[in-house]
C-alpha cells in the first residue's frame, strides 16, 4: 500500500482534557463527533463547522470514561468515575436509564445484542464486566457478571453473542455467553483498547508495552504487531482503531516518560501513527502539535498536545478520522 497524505480539515472542540472516549455518528453527510471529558460532561459536535449540536450534562458527577453509539444513532452509553452508565436519547439530551452495581469507576461500556441496543456490557476497575439488559424496564440490576479478571478491566468489544474484555493484568477474555466458554490471550502488558475486524475473525489491541497486537480470535495467535521506535504508550490510556475497511491501523501516542516540557520536539513529541495492516510498517506519522490550539487552552495547547494523544476514531463511511489530545482539542482529519 503506497502512503497517503491527510490534512486537518476542522479543529478545536474545545473540551476540557479528553480522557479518550470518543465516537463518531452519522447524519446524512455529515460526520458529528461525541467526546466526553474530565469536565464530566458529553458533547456532540459538528465536524463541518466544529459547531456544538448538543451537550449531555446531568449525568456524571466525575470524569467521562467511555461512549459507546448504539447502530441506530439515537441511543448512546457513557461510563465515568462516578460509577455508574448511563444510557442517552441523542436528541432531546436526557439520560433514559442509569445503572449501578460496580464497586469502583467504569473504565469502559459497550452496546450489543439483538439489534445492536438490547444490552449494555460494562468494565469497572473493581476486575469485573457487568452485562445489562435495556429491554428490561421494570429493573436496573446487572443480568451478567463476569468476574475472571484479576484486576482492573479497561477494554471491552462486543460482537454478537461474544463480549472481549481486556484487562490491566494482561489479559483479553473472550467470552461466548451461547456456549458459556471464555478463552483468555495472554498478552504481558496492561491491555488499555480493543476492537475486532469487520470480518470479526480477529482483533487489534494496545497494551501499555508501546504495542499494538492484530491477534487471530479462534486461535490466539499474533497475526501482527505494530511500533516504532518514537512510538510511546507506557502509561496512559490510548484508544487505538482500525481504518480504511482494516487496511490501516491508527494510533496515538505519548511523550516518553523521561520527556520535559523543554524536549517535547521531534521524535519526543506525541502524535498519530498510521500502519499498513499487512506488513506492520509505518506508513506515516502526524503532528498533534501543529494544532492552533483555541479558546482558553490555546496558551497549554500546543505542550499538552505533544504530551499524549489519547483516542482515534476512524469514520466507517468516511475517508475520516478524529483524534483526541490531552488539551482538550479534537481534530478531524481528512483524506484525499
Amino acid at each position: 500500500m503506497d502512503p497517503f497524505t491527510a490534512s486537518r480539515t476542522a479543529q478545536a472542540l474545545n473540551n476540557t482534557y479528553v480522557q479518550s472516549p470518543m465516537q463518531t455518528l452519522q447524519a446524512g453527510h455529515i460526520l458529528i463527533i461525541l467526546t466526553g471529558s474530565t469536565d464530566r460532561n458529553i458533547n456532540l459536535y459538528n465536524s463541518s463547522t466544529g459547531r456544538l449540536v448538543q451537550a449531555y450534562t446531568a449525568g456524571h458527577s466525575h470524569a467521562v470514561l467511555s461512549l459507546s453509539v448504539g447502530p441506530s444513532n439515537a441511543i448512546f452509553a457513557s461510563a465515568g468515575g462516578d460509577r455508574h452508565v448511563c444510557i442517552w436519547d441523542v436528541a432531546t439530551g436526557h439520560t433514559v436509564r442509569r445503572f449501578s452495581g460496580h464497586g469502583g469507576q467504569v473504565n469502559a461500556v459497550a452496546m450489543g445484542g439483538d439489534g445492536g441496543e438490547s444490552v449494555v456490557v460494562s468494565g469497572s476497575v473493581d476486575a469485573s464486566v457487568r452485562v445489562w439488559d435495556l429491554r428490561n424496564r421494570s429493573s436496573s440490576r446487572e443480568v451478567m457478571k463476569l468476574d475472571e479478571a484479576r484486576d482492573a478491566v479497561g477494554a471491552l468489544e462486543v460482537r454478537g453473542a461474544e463480549i472481549l474484555a481486556g484487562s490491566t493484568d494482561g489479559r483479553v477474555r473472550a467470552y461466548d455467553l451461547r456456549m458459556g466458554v471464555v478463552r483468555t490471550d495472554c498478552l504481558g502488558a496492561p491491555v488499555t483498547s480493543l476492537q475486532t475486524t469487520r470480518d470479526g475473525s480477529a482483533y487489534l489491541s494496545s497494551t501499555l508495552d508501546s504495542h499494538l497486537r492484530l491477534m487471530d480470535k479462534a486461535t490466539g495467535s499474533l497475526l501482527q504487531s505494530f511500533a516504532h521506535p518514537s512510538f510511546t504508550n507506557e502509561k496512559y490510556r490510548i484508544r487505538s482503531c482500525l481504518g480504511l475497511t482494516d487496511a490501516v491501523v491508527v494510533s496515538g501516542s505519548e511523550a516518553p516518560s523521561d520527556a520535559t516540557l523543554e524536549t517535547l520536539e521531534g521524535d519526543r513529541a506525541a502524535g498519530i501513527f498510521v500502519w499498513d495492516v499487512l506488513d506492520g510498517k509505518v506508513l506515516m506519522r502526524l503532528s498533534a502539535g501543529d494544532s492552533d490550539g483555541g479558546g482558553e487552552n490555546a496558551a497549554k495547547g500546543l505542550r499538552a498536545n505533544k504530551a499524549v494523544v489519547s483516542a482515534v476514531v476512524f469514520s466507517t463511511v468516511r475517508k475520516e478520522w478524529c483524534s483526541a489530545n490531552h488539551d482538550g482539542t479534537v481534530t478531524l482529519w481528512g483524506l484525499p
